[in-house]
């Protein structure tokens, strides 16, 4: 069919394709696994040929994309519970600003999902998908929120002991 790729997943070093790059491999396939799926006559064909589906699709690449790269950063011998709490509250400020910048159609920290929009008839993101996809980063942020305490600030003093404020104790 003419695709860069031969297979959807590989085996390598032991491990699969993580999600995050199991998604973008499939929605670089997605015309090939379209005309696989029709050709078998599977129903999910018609998810594959349906622009909503496709954006939904192009916007989870993305997401699933950052997720993988904050999970690699959490893992390393260097990794300590204070740096995963530095970085997952990054990250918690970027869902933010990605909410934020959605609520005012700037898709740019979306590059698949822009692509998707921009091969569209219309190029601005129709608005139910854009809500969907604004509840999803919301809740994306609450569900961190939830299996992240945020009760580091008592820990400072390990990161940098010249910098707390000793007050009367001296």
């Amino acid at each position: 069919m003419g695709a860069e790729h031969t297979a959807l997943l590989f085996f390598s070093d032991a491990q699969w394709l993580s999600r995050g790059k199991v998604l973008k491999r499939m929605f670089k396939l997605r015309h090939e696994v379209f005309c696989f799926l029709n050709g078998e006559n599977h129903s999910l064909a018609d998810s594959f040929s349906n622009k909503d589906f496709l954006l939904k699709m192009a916007y989870l690449t993305d997401i699933f994309e950052k997720l993988n790269i904050l999970n690699t950063s959490l893992q390393g011998n260097e990794a300590t519970v204070l740096s995963w709490n530095d970085k997952v509250n990054a990250f918690l400020r970027k869902l933010e600003l990605w909410r934020n910048s959605m609520e005012s159609d700037t898709l740019d920290m979306f590059p698949t999902l822009v692509s998707m929009v921009q091969d569209t008839d219309n190029p601005v993101l129709p608005m139910d998908i854009k809500s969907c996809l604004l509840y999803h980063l919301m809740m994306l942020k609450v569900h961190f929120g939830k299996y992240f305490c945020n009760d580091f600030d008592k820990f400072n003093w390990i990161k940098n002991p010249f910098k707390m404020f000793l007050g009367h104790h001296l």
